[in-house]
């Protein structure tokens, strides 16, 4: 690969650029270029399918996390993991996390999940991001409606607030009402049995609705009717 300021060199990465325009792909051709002179290549399948399989021995999955949190979004060889293709497998497996019965496992995902969602919205795709925030909201919520795992409340609270965050941060508005679609379903008993966590849920919501409040809610003057702001409200009242 040392000739790949070469002729050689400039037909594969028009190789590669052409194969990525036609797949809808974006090619950083800095990172290609990186990444084939060292010779190295990560595959997103193996780091993937040990997320989706709870099988995987725990250890090995914790390593799984840690290398893709360290490493997404600021190493560009694991940019492909990020590509449109592989982040609903990225998410979901990520979501599959939240829930082991190994709380170290269960602690270290959720700590992480608020950066790699983030990786997920900056490099990868918004939209397809989005889509799978109820994965991940309904298993963050169903966190805090296990006694069992009392011990990753607080730090399941503060994941959701900071996703809940991040999707406000796009300032787009269907984002923010799918979030808050999610979140009104966290506040039915029949969705979610404690009341701490219905609490938080509305909490969210509030925060969403009431953005200059800072917490304290004025219940008046409501929202203007076919506001944004109003949706999200019909919405959180259903």
């Amino acid at each position: 690969w040392d000739d790949m300021n070469g002729k050689l060199g400039a037909q594969l990465i028009m190789k590669r650029v052409l194969l990525a325009a036609s797949s809808g792909e974006p090619l950083n051709v800095d990172d290609f270029v990186f990444a084939s002179k060292f010779g190295v290549h990560i595959q997103p399948i193996q780091y993937l399918n040990k997320l989706a399989d709870r099988d995987v021995p725990w250890d090995d999955r914790m390593r799984t996390l840690d290398e893709l949190a360290a490493n997404l979004g600021s190493n560009p060889l694991f940019n492909n993991v990020l590509a449109k293709g592989n982040i609903p497998d990225l998410l979901c497996g990520w979501a599959t996390q939240l829930n082991d019965e190994n709380r170290s496992v269960q602690n270290k995902a959720i700590e992480q999940l608020p950066a790699v969602f983030n990786s997920a919205l900056e490099f990868g795709d918004k939209q397809i991001a989005v889509a799978h925030t109820e994965e991940l909201l309904d298993n963050l919520f169903k966190v805090l409606d296990d006694p069992k795992a009392a011990q990753n409340h607080a730090v399941a609270r503060d994941a959701i607030d900071k996703v809940v965050n991040q999707v406000i941060d796009l300032k787009d508005p269907d984002a923010v009402l799918y979030v808050t679609g999610v979140l009104s379903e966290k506040c039915d008993l029949e969705n979610v049995t404690s009341a701490p966590a219905r609490a938080y849920a509305l909490d969210q919501i509030q925060k969403i609705m009431f953005p200059a409040q800072n917490g304290s809610i004025d219940m008046q003057p409501l929202p203007t009717p076919g506001s944004a702001n109003r949706e999200w409200l019909d919405i959180a009242a259903k």
